[in-house]
């Protein structure tokens, strides 16, 4: 067995899985690749990078095309959203002939991102308090004048 390949090993009855070299496959890988290189330029692969490089980048590829499917896939629904609150904020105005005035256009992008979402809500919290704290001021302030003046503070004035 030394020096002896192991196709020269086996004869012609062994080996039952062994490929008869006169008969060409019956699936043509060539032809599988001609079959699939249109799908890989219409997602931006270069002729270049599908046959000359390594050949992984096909998966790259692949997985790059489904997210950017998934993100125009957002931005289509988000401008559904636009759309549909601008049909409902017009809607009663010409359904009643004019009676209600349309409501305004978002003063700023939905928020999309988690982070969008909790710094809308900070922001939001923080100009309530602000609110809060002048409406407590000018009270303060109203009782604080009225002692001054030597007044008896009424709760409901």
């Amino acid at each position: 067995m030394e020096g002896e390949l192991v196709s020269d090993s086996l004869s012609d009855d062994e080996g039952e899985g062994k490929l008869n070299q006169t008969e060409p496959s019956p699936f043509a890988y060539t032809d599988y690749f001609y079959k699939c290189l249109p799908y890989y330029i219409a997602i931006g692969m270069t002729p270049d990078e599908y046959w000359n490089q390594d050949c992984t980048l096909t998966q790259s590829y692949q997985e790059a095309f489904k997210i950017k499917k998934e993100v125009q896939n957002e931005q289509l629904w988000l401008q559904g959203m636009y759309h549909y609150e601008a049909l409902c904020d017009i809607l009663p105005t010409v359904v009643s002939l004019g009676k209600y005035k349309p409501q305004n256009y978002p003063s700023e992008p939905y928020p999309i991102t988690r982070q969008e979402v909790e710094k809308r809500k900070r922001l939001k919290e923080q100009k309530n308090f602000m609110k809060i704290k002048a409406r407590v001021q000018s009270v303060a302030d109203s009782i604080n004048k009225k002692f001054r003046k030597g007044e008896q503070y009424d709760r409901n004035t």
